[in-house]
């Protein structure tokens, strides 16, 4: 009897202790999962915390760049095709005042009085042609005997003074010498005092020489 009873004792407390065990893996496994949700709370209440702000500051500034780029490409002419010894060229056109830009079209064809051409290794290109593929209308075009006036929508107005062969933009006034030449009636101006003057870029291309405007932020290709 003794031994049995001793037997049975033993066999409670092993029951008894396996029950602990099986209770305590229970509530290990259960802590450690309420530990992992506070965790990964705690990561996704800091994450949104640091990217709430960063995303409030960066969507609107995103969104404001691509209104101005919008309108300043609608506003801003196509590139303009000159040819060298050629009176033909293709005169690039504001997208927003033209219906030919929704159309397809980009440029359009004009016929010059005079061709451009290469002198002393600088590419002229005629006056008239250049105010044309700038965006400004004929009409804003005034000209006198020695002197040539375009308004401009910035009221920047350009003045070119043709005996001294000097330019006036603004306060700023810039000595053209042999930039400025005159053929058979028609002002040409230099390649580099174009870019100057009418804030563009001016490309060659064999004997087709490109205006382009430095569209922000995307250019023109």
């Amino acid at each position: 009897m003794r031994i049995n009873n001793k037997f049975n004792v033993d066999i409670s407390s092993h029951i008894l202790f396996d029950n602990y065990l099986k209770k305590l893996r229970v509530f290990t496994h259960f802590s450690e999962v309420k530990r992992g949700e506070r965790m990964s709370k705690t990561k996704g209440f800091l994450y949104d915390n640091i990217t709430d702000p960063i995303a409030t500051i960066i969507a609107p500034l995103i969104f404001l760049l691509f209104v101005i780029w919008a309108l300043y490409f609608f506003t801003t002419p196509t590139p303009s095709y000159f040819y060298l010894n050629s009176n033909v060229a293709d005169i690039g056109i504001r997208p927003i005042s033209n219906e030919n830009f929704i159309l397809g079209q980009s440029t359009k064809r004009m016929y010059l009085k005079e061709a451009p051409f290469i002198y002393d290794s600088k590419i002229y290109l005629p006056l008239d042609a250049i105010v044309l593929a700038s965006g400004i209308k004929e009409e804003n075009v005034v000209k006198e005997k020695n002197r040539i006036i375009i308004k401009t929508e910035k009221s920047n107005n350009i003045y070119f003074d043709l005996k001294e062969k000097t330019v006036t933009i603004g306060r700023e006034k810039m000595n053209l010498g042999s930039s400025l030449l005159v053929k058979n009636s028609e002002v040409f101006l230099s390649a580099d005092y174009v870019e100057k003057i009418f804030k563009v870029k001016i490309e060659k291309d064999g004997n087709v020489v490109i205006m382009k405007y430095k569209l922000f932020p995307i250019p023109f290709d």
